[in-house]
C-alpha cells in the first residue's frame, strides 16, 4: 500500500509525512536496507523535512551495517577524546508490545525483550553530521529546488478543477513551473508536474499542446497521441485549436489520413471554423505539392465555394484575399489573382485591405524563399524595441503564412507553442487569436471583431442567407 501511495503522489510538494511513516514503518519491521533506499530517494525528493528526519533517529536505524562500521571507523578517531573513555553506545532493552504479524495468535504471544543501541552523545552528533555531510552536494540541492518551487506552489490557488475560468496570473504560473521542470530534466518529475496541471488547467487547450510537445521532444510519440486523444476525445472536444495542434502532429509524422479526418470529424460536428478550412486547404495543397506537376483545380474549387457560401461580404472578401494569394504564390498567375481581387472589391468597396491587397500583387515577387520571409518575421517578433502589440500581431502574420504558404509543416508546429507563449503576457486575453472564433482570421485588420457578433451578421444579411449555426467567441 505504501508503494503504491508513493508511486501515486510521493512526488507531490507536500508529501513529507506519507514519505516519513513509510520510512518509520520499514524501520520498525527491522528493514534498514529498504528503509535506507528510501532516505535516499526521500533526500533527492524536494520536500521539507530531511534534516529533522536525520536528527530524530539513531544512525544504526537509518544506515546499513556496512554504511555504519565505514562511519564508525571514520569517526571514532575524532572524537576519541571527547568520549572519556565511555563507549560509543550502550545497549538499551525494552518490552515490544506491539502488534504481532499476520498469521500469528494474539493471545499466545508474549511480550518480547528488545535490545538496541542508544549512541553517546557526542557520538550520535558525530554521526549525524557526518550522515548529512556524506549526502551535503545532494540535501544542498534539494533545498535550493524546495525554495524555488515553493514560489511556485505559493502562488498555485486552485490546485483542482472547476468550470470557473482560471486567472490569468494562475496560467502563467502553471506555464513557469512546468518550463522550470522541464529545464531540471528530470523525466519523471516532469510528468507528474504536467498532470498536476491538468486537474486545474483541463479547459486549456494551450496546456495540453505543451504536453504534447514535451513527450514529442522526447520521441515518446505514443504517449504525445495519447495526450492529444485525451485532450480532443474528454477535456476540450469543442476547442478547435488542440484539433488543429493534433492535425499537425499527425501530418508531421506522415499520416495524412488521420490528419486531415480529425479536422474533417471536427468541422462536422462543429461547422464554420475558418481556421479549421484553412488547415484542410492547407494539407490538400502541400499533398498537391509532392506531385511533379501539381493540379490545384480543387484547391480553387474549394476556395470559390467558401466565397460563394460566405455569410457576409467582409468574410467573403477575407477568403477572396487567400484566393488572390494562392494565385500568385503557386500558380504564378497574377492575372488571375488581380481578377479576383478586382472581382471581391465591387461587391466590398469599403474594405481597405483588398485595396492594399492589390497593391502588393504589384510589387511582389513569386520567387522570394520561405527562409528569407520567416527570417524577416523574426526580426520583428523578436525585437526588443517593439511593442508587445506590434510583436504580437506580427507572430499572428508568421502564424498566417506559415499556415498558407510554408511548405514544412515542422516550422508551423514549432511555432504554436512560441506564439502561445506570447499570448500569454497580455495582461487581459488578446481580441484576436489563433485558435478562437468562428469565422474569424489570424489577425484582426483583414476581419473586425465585430463581425463575431451573430446580430452583425444577421443585419447585413437577408434572412434567407442566414448561417444555421451559431457564431461563438
Amino acid at each position: 500500500v505504501y508503494t503504491r501511495a508513493l508511486e501515486a503522489c510521493g512526488l507531490e510538494f507536500r508529501s513529507d509525512k506519507l514519505w516519513v511513516e513509510f520510512i518509520d514503518w520499514e524501520i520498525s519491521n527491522g528493514e534498514f536496507d529498504k528503509a535506507m533506499i528510501l532516505f535516499d530517494v526521500l533526500i533527492s525528493t524536494p520536500i521539507a523535512l530531511f534534516k529533522q528526519f536525520v536528527n530524530s533517529q539513531e544512525p544504526d536505524r537509518i544506515l546499513t551495517s556496512e554504511e555504519y562500521n565505514a562511519i564508525t571507523d571514520l569517526i571514532y578517531p575524532k572524537i576519541k577524546d571527547s568520549l572519556d573513555g565511555e563507549p560509543l553506545f550502550f545497549m538499551e532493552e525494552y518490552e515490544d508490545d506491539s502488534i504481532p504479524i499476520d498469521g500469528e495468535n494474539i493471545e499466545e504471544v508474549q511480550p518480547k525483550t528488545v535490545r538496541r543501541r542508544k549512541h553517546n552523545e557526542h557520538a550520535l552528533k558525530a554521526f549525524r553530521e557526518e550522515i548529512i555531510n556524506r549526502k551535503h552536494q545532494l540535501y544542498l540541492e534539494n533545498e535550493r529546488e524546495v525554495s524555488i518551487r515553493w514560489v511556485y506552489e505559493n502562488a498555485i490557488k486552485r490546485p483542482y478543477f472547476h468550470v470557473k475560468p482560471l486567472e490569468r496570473d494562475q496560467l502563467r504560473n502553471w506555464y513557469s513551473y512546468l518550463d522550470f521542470e522541464i529545464r531540471t530534466g528530470k523525466k519523471t518529475r516532469i510528468l507528474f508536474l504536467f498532470e498536476r496541471c491538468m486537474i486545474a488547467c483541463a479547459n486549456y487547450e494551450e496546456m495540453w499542446i505543451k504536453y504534447a510537445n514535451y513527450l514529442e521532444q522526447l520521441d515518446d510519440l505514443a504517449s504525445a497521441r495519447a495526450i492529444y486523444k485525451r485532450a480532443t476525445g474528454i477535456h476540450c472536444p469543442r476547442k478547435p485549436g488542440i484539433h488543429l495542434a493534433y492535425s499537425a502532429f499527425e501530418e508531421k509524422l506522415g499520416d495524412i489520413e488521420t490528419s486531415e479526418a480529425i479536422l474533417t470529424e471536427f468541422d462536422r460536428r462543429h461547422p464554420d471554423y475558418i481556421s479549421i478550412h484553412l488547415r484542410l486547404i492547407s494539407i490538400e495543397r502541400r499533398k498537391a505539392n509532392k506531385n511533379g506537376n501539381p493540379d490545384y483545380s480543387s484547391l480553387v474549387a474549394k476556395y470559390e465555394r467558401l466565397i460563394q457560401d460566405s455569410p457576409s461580404k467582409k468574410v467573403a472578401s477575407f477568403w477572396a484575399l487567400k484566393l488572390a494569394r494562392f494565385h500568385t504564390r503557386f500558380r504564378h498567375d497574377r492575372k488571375l489573382a488581380k481578377k479576383v481581387l478586382k472581382e471581391a472589391i465591387s461587391k466590398d468597396k469599403d474594405n481597405v485591405q483588398l485595396y492594399l491587397q492589390l497593391v502588393d500583387l504589384a510589387y511582389s515577387s513569386s520567387h522570394s524563399r520561405d527562409s528569407e520571409i520567416i527570417a524577416a518575421f523574426d526580426t520583428a517578433v523578436d525585437s526588443k524595441d517593439l511593442g508587445l502589440e506590434e510583436r504580437y500581431q506580427f507572430s499572428l502574420r508568421k502564424m498566417e503564412f506559415l499556415e498558407e504558404m510554408s511548405g514544412d509543416i515542422s516550422r508551423l508546429h514549432q511555432h504554436i507553442e512560441k506564439h502561445l507563449a506570447l499570448e500569454k503576457t497580455f495582461d487581459t486575453p488578446p481580441q484576436m487569436t489563433i485558435f478562437h472564433g468562428k469565422r474569424v482570421p489570424l489577425f484582426k485588420e483583414t476581419l473586425p471583431q465585430h463581425l463575431v457578433d451573430q446580430k452583425h451578421l444577421k443585419e447585413e444579411e437577408p434572412p434567407e442567407k442566414r448561417p444555421k449555426t451559431e457564431i461563438m467567441d
